[in-house]
């Protein structure tokens, strides 16, 4: 039997394409866009929460980071993750078990385009920007990625694991 004694990890990280109705110009504008009036916990992951504010900043700085995105680097931020309408592996198993992963990735690929083109119809003129967080980066990076920051704006969340 081995045993590991190094660090396992078990991490986890989102990817979040959302899109805003403006250009945001300041993090009390990210603010009003995200949250409106409402604050947000973390309470599922330890009792303290964090401000707003706090976060709203840190989604400010982040796009400030990059330019609005096009159709190509939304592409690029869901394929290879698990997103709403991603196909599961199981559909390409063979009789034998195994999976064609090559098959699963192109179908997975096309469903990625699909959702991706039906999005950016829906979100027209808005300002799409793409942020990524995860358990490596502490109680506030797992608050990001899994505190429902982006509810109240139009987004694909992808999954990695």
């Amino acid at each position: 039997m081995k045993i590991r004694t190094g660090f396992v990890s078990n991490s986890f990280r989102s990817s979040f394409v959302v899109a805003f109705p403006r250009d945001p110009k300041s993090s009390e504008e990210v603010r009003d866009m995200m949250f409106g009036d409402t604050s947000i916990s973390k309470s599922s992951y330890k009792a303290d929460s964090y401000e707003t504010s706090v976060i709203a900043a840190t989604v400010f700085n982040a796009i400030k980071m990059q330019k609005p995105n096009n159709r190509k680097n939304i592409l690029e931020a869901i394929v290879g993750g698990w997103f709403d309408g991603v196909i599961q592996a199981d559909e390409f198993m063979s009789s034998t078990g195994e999976v064609d992963w090559g098959a699963w990735g192109r179908a997975n690929k096309r469903a990625a385009k699909e959702i991706v083109d039906k999005k950016m119809i829906e979100w027209g003129n808005s300002k799409v920007y793409v942020f990524d967080y995860g358990d490596n980066d502490g109680d506030f990076g797992s608050m990001m990625a899994h505190g429902g920051i982006f509810d109240k704006l139009p987004n694909i969340v992808t999954s990695y694991h």
